[in-house]
């Protein structure tokens, strides 16, 4: 319920304004370190399990907060040594090894982002906040329906937030379905730019959310199916008006925190889709 409310807030606030305030991530993730930390004494584990909280809160406030050098220096090797520290006192222990996956997953998430594969920094800060938040996979009376097969073994090598992950991603994938239904209703099926888009008055281009994927390149009218962010929309919509053309079309900027959400619930109540359909199909 935290987790969902929380997303279903910066859903919001993203498809309204492309924009999600930090506060919502630093909640949700402070509120997951405080449910940890009471499973911890619920469960009465040793003290030494407490010291991942050391690089869990490093990884995470380093999304937010900028450290001096020597701090952020000083701060990785206490990360490195406590990490360390636990190998030695606590071995192998199953527990302490599923509480690793927290902070690996932060920095698969890092990476993810530097390397373009997640597209906004709020995109990653949302994952890292579930990760934190859902560290183990949830059983809720008979949810999820689709269970994972020997869950220690698949919580240690694909954590619940790469579920989510997966499931977002598998509800993206559907997307071109309801363009050609939408495109289909209002007689608009040139392909194959009704797979990624829509048409639109030239005019509510710059008022709406959306990448043109019309251009006029060397006097020419061409189509560009994925269009680059960094282009210059109110230079390409001058160009398209002197070529007299009224309607183009364009893909919406879909905010990844929508699919994210829905990707979150799927994951609580049906498990992971591409396990199910893969079931399905065998």
């Amino acid at each position: 319920m935290i987790g969902l409310s929380f997303l279903l807030l910066a859903s919001f606030y993203d498809l309204r304004d492309r924009k999600v305030k930090n506060c919502i991530w630093i909640a949700i993730g402070l509120c997951g370190i405080a449910i940890l930390a009471a499973q911890f004494v619920f469960d009465q584990i040793s003290l030494a399990h407490y010291l991942i909280f050391i690089p869990i809160i490093l990884l995470f406030g380093s999304a937010f907060w900028d450290f001096s050098h020597i701090l952020s220096l000083s701060l990785y090797i206490a990360a490195f040594f406590s990490v360390l520290y636990q190998f030695f006192t606590l071995g192998l222990d199953p527990y302490f090894i599923q509480l690793l996956t927290i902070p690996i997953m932060l920095l698969v998430f890092y990476a993810l982002y530097y390397s373009r594969l997640l597209h906004g920094g709020a995109d990653a800060k949302a994952l890292m906040s579930i990760a934190i938040l859902v560290p183990f996979y949830p059983i809720i009376c008979v949810f999820p329906i689709i269970n994972p097969i020997a869950v220690e073994t698949t919580q240690l090598f694909f954590p619940f937030v790469f579920l989510v992950l997966l499931n977002a991603v598998l509800i993206q994938i559907v997307l071109p379905i309801g363009f050609i239904i939408y495109n289909a209703y209002k007689r608009d099926l040139s392909f194959p730019q009704c797979f990624f888009g829509y048409k639109m008055d030239i005019d509510k281009v710059k008022k709406k959310f959306v990448w043109l994927m019309e251009k006029i390149v060397d006097d020419e009218h061409v189509l560009v199916l994925f269009p680059k962010k960094k282009d210059d929309m109110e230079e390409e919509i001058k160009k398209l008006k002197e070529a007299k053309i009224e309607r183009v079309w364009v893909t919406p900027q879909i905010p990844f925190i929508v699919p994210i959400t829905i990707g979150f619930i799927i994951s609580f109540f049906i498990g992971n889709l591409l396990f199910g359909l893969i079931q399905w199909l065998t």
